[in-house]
């Protein structure tokens, strides 16, 4: 596997890009492995003094010093998790030592893969004024759109004041899906998480919009390179694919009750749902017999998640049929069970705190 080297910016951003490239890598690599992973850190303090002034020659030069330590520690390619200093990208590429990923084409291929024509964008007011997201997601005829006057302010503002000392309150995240809100009103059918910070503080669940999870998405990209000729098959996008007898109905189970979303690929007879990363596929068929009605007890996806009480409380608040409640197991998880409308099973497990 290849060797990947962080460029950090900012410490809750680049924690949160280090964490992702780990649990990435429980399905691409296997437990408790991932690629070797070297992250040099500048203190953000000192980049800002070039973005105020818009040096992005000077915002290089950051770039480049933790490159030339990276490659010199190793490092295969570089990723940087922070979207403002793409801005620097054409300096950064004429002497950088190894190659990079760029946070905002990767996010531009999510899109496109998942039918999004206009997308609003959230970020600095460097990223939201800039052409990193315009241009890259021009290329392959997505529009974008940034907010308009004071909801420009409230994302920026939010940002510097809170998110990048770890500060993420209820308010600002109520502000955040108003401004996604009113980029719905005006024809986006996605919002960019265009700041590393900001899938810390919106949550796709609650968002008036999709999400594209810009931190995390490099952050798989970055597996997906590291294991780029790797000898040997790996399974890279797993899913799960569903017969169901009403399509309709057993969408919104999904959507309404279990939060995941519908992404917008039109197929006549299927529905393709996503959350956190999970996938599945529904395709109607009339004629099945309900899984229930099989005798088959086994369950058709285990997922690990956080938060296991709080979401069993959710879910039975909401009708959900639980068919085994929380309970610690022999294994270290602790899991319960639920039943959906046509019978499928599905086990969600979290790791049993330590003494």
């Amino acid at each position: 596997m290849k060797h990947i080297g962080i460029v950090a910016c900012s410490a809750e951003g680049a924690a949160l890009c280090y964490q992702a490239i780990g649990r990435e890598s429980l399905t691409l690599v296997g437990k408790n492995d991932h690629p070797r992973v070297t992250l040099d850190s500048i203190p953000m303090a000192r980049w800002m003094p070039a973005f105020d002034a818009g040096d992005y020659a000077g915002v290089a030069r950051f770039m480049l010093a933790s490159a030339r330590l990276l490659a010199a520690a190793g490092a295969d390619f570089a990723i940087c998790p922070d979207n403002s200093a793409h801005l620097a990208w054409d300096h950064v590429q004429a002497e950088t030592p190894i190659p990079w990923l760029h946070i905002a084409k990767v996010a531009g291929e999510e899109a496109a893969r998942r039918g999004f024509r206009r997308v609003g964008v959230l970020g600095t007011r460097f990223t939201m004024n800039g052409p990193v997201y315009r241009d890259a997601l021009g290329a392959l005829g997505i529009d974008t759109v940034v907010p308009e006057g004071a909801d420009f302010d409230t994302v920026d503002r939010v940002i510097f004041t809170e998110l990048v000392d770890g500060v993420f309150t209820d308010a600002s995240r109520q502000a955040y899906n108003e401004v996604i809100a009113r980029l719905r009103d005006r024809g986006c059918n996605a919002v960019a998480l265009a700041c590393t910070e900001i899938p810390l503080l919106v949550r796709p669940s609650e968002s008036p919009l999709p999400t594209l999870d810009s931190t995390r998405l490099l952050a798989a990209a970055a597996v997906r390179e590291a294991l780029a000729g790797t000898p040997g098959p790996r399974i890279a996008d797993p899913r799960s694919v569903l017969a169901v007898r009403d399509l309709e109905l057993s969408t919104r189970f999904y959507t309404e009750v279990l939060g995941f979303r519908r992404d917008p690929i039109d197929a006549a007879g299927w529905s393709f749902l996503s959350r956190d990363g999970f996938k599945v596929m529904l395709g109607e068929c009339p004629d099945v017999r309900p899984a229930g009605e099989l005798g088959d007890h086994s369950y058709f996806v285990y997922l690990r998640v956080h938060g296991l009480d709080a979401l069993h409380r959710e879910l039975s608040s909401r009708g959900v049929d639980v068919i085994s409640p929380p309970a610690d197991k022999p294994w270290g998880l602790r899991e319960f069970g639920i039943r959906t409308p046509d019978g499928h099973r599905i086990t969600f497990g979290e790791p049993i705190p330590a003494a």
